[in-house]
């Protein structure tokens, strides 16, 4: 299976998360991961990085994604 159908799977799984747990913010920040990873930059702050903050904007897990910072300054 190629590389971007993984992605798209991990995203796929995320979204469906999000819609039965609204309020999950590790879901939301690992929707950012996979759509940055896909090459997808807007995707991941506004679907995903952005409410993981709002959720948590003190949790040490969703600060430290790993590409958040560089997103954050696109």
């Amino acid at each position: 299976m190629p590389v971007s159908q993984m992605y798209d799977m991990a995203i796929k799984d995320c979204e469906k998360a999000v819609t039965l747990k609204p309020d999950f913010a590790k879901a939301f920040s690992r929707l950012g991961t996979a759509h940055f990873q896909a090459g997808r930059f807007r995707e991941a702050i506004d679907k995903g990085y952005k409410k993981a903050l709002e959720l948590e904007p003190g949790s040490a897990q969703v600060r430290a994604a790993p590409h958040l910072f560089v997103l954050m300054c696109y």
